[in-house]
């Protein structure tokens, strides 16, 4: 074991891979380790399988240098002095799913000695590190924990993890010390925090964007009921007033993250978290309230209907709990043609032979390349409030 070599479980994921990219920068042997196949062949090649900004030149240098490898082996973990686990905790049933984590841990048995260190960097359900902690001396595993949560937004990692302080937090003094050296190395300032308030504190960050969403998507909903431009009052709302300028345009929130992470905290405390449901409830209702405005207004059965952009936010390649496909579903059960467009993902599929057959187009996703297009003969739904030519 050497402590200049990493292992990171989940490495070709969105979160794993920039880190395993930023740690090799710094001359760290990198292994990156997946059960994606696919993945790890892309890779290794020298190619990017969705969009990063600053990866694709960052992986050929790492690549070229030999300090990051692409693996489904994970016997790799025993020559590794730091293990990082970045593996999704998705929902299920509702309820945040933690067993792909401990999934990871339970395998690490044969992998790891005392002098190795874990750290988390999933985000995890409140009490899960102390958890990891208990089971890992229950079945004799003595090694050390740390829990450091990501923070980067998706697509602009690479530039992220060195710019955002990184959180650190470990079961102890001694561990905290190493791993704050460890994370140094990339980043230019580090936080640290009990390993209790690290897991609040991530769930804490996504949950006020996810509420901050939700304020302005019932105000949007207030609005059409009310027949009101709400853009415009937002526009006013904002004008050379500082007190409102943290109050977002409406639109879709969805994504992996933001509401996986409101639930958990709901999931945590239901007594103390009534208004992390509510915008839960608010953020996922706006493509039934959309459906439902836009049956009002035009007969939707038997229409070819065309939904600009999947993808769950704009400018990236990942549909991933994005609320677009939620109004693809909904459309459907109203009968309508629901013909699907996204310049970063359906890219076999034309948009112009799609606009030569649709009146009706809904905007799903704002990407930059739509306000360029020429919908004035179009019938548009667009909750996000750009302007379209």
């Amino acid at each position: 074991m050497k402590k200049n070599i990493i292992a990171i479980i989940g490495g070709c994921g969105h979160i794993g891979f920039p880190l395993a990219l930023k740690f090799a920068e710094k001359n760290f042997l990198t292994y990156a380790i997946d059960l994606n196949s696919k993945a790890i062949d892309i890779l290794q090649k020298g190619n990017i399988p969705y969009k990063e900004d600053g990866a694709q030149l960052l992986l050929k240098k790492v690549l070229k240098k030999k300090k990051i490898f692409f693996t489904n082996d994970f016997k790799k973990i025993k020559l590794a002095k730091y293990i990082i686990i970045t593996v999704g905790t998705p929902l299920k049933n509702g309820r945040p799913d933690m067993s792909y984590v401990f999934s990871v841990i339970k395998n690490l048995k044969n992998q790891i000695s005392k002098s190795s260190s874990i750290i988390l960097r999933s985000t995890v359900f409140p009490g899960t590190t102390r958890k990891i902690i208990k089971f890992l001396k229950k079945n004799k595993i003595y090694c050390r924990v740390s829990y450091c949560p990501e923070r980067v937004a998706q697509g602009k990692s690479i530039s992220e993890i060195e710019n955002l302080p990184q959180i650190i937090s470990s079961e102890n003094k001694i561990e905290e010390k190493i791993i704050n050296k460890l994370f140094r190395k990339i980043c230019k300032k580090t936080s640290e925090l009990t390993i209790e308030e690290a897991e609040y504190a991530k769930l804490f960050s996504n949950a006020w964007r996810y509420i901050k969403f939700g304020i302005s998507n019932e105000f949007y909903m207030l609005c059409e009921h009310a027949n009101l431009n709400y853009n415009k009052l937002l526009g006013v709302m904002k004008d050379n007033y500082p007190r409102n300028n943290e109050l977002p345009h409406q639109g879709f929130a969805g994504g992996p993250c933001l509401p996986k992470d409101a639930v958990q905290l709901f999931s945590s405390s239901k007594k103390y978290s009534s208004l992390i449901k509510n915008a839960y409830i608010v953020n996922e209702n706006l493509p039934n309230f959309i459906v439902n405005q836009a049956a009002k207004k035009i007969k939707l059965k038997n229409k070819n209907v065309c939904i600009l952009g999947t993808a769950f936010k704009k400018d990236i390649d990942d549909e991933r709990g994005s609320l677009s496909i939620k109004l693809i579903k909904l459309l459907k059960l109203r009968g309508a043609k629901v013909h699907v467009y996204d310049p970063f993902i359906s890219k076999d599929v034309s948009l112009k032979k799609i606009m030569k057959i649709c009146k009706i187009v809904f905007l799903g996703t704002p990407h930059t390349k739509f306000k360029k297009l020429n919908l004035k003969n179009k019938i548009l739904f667009n909750c996000w409030g750009i302007k379209i030519i």
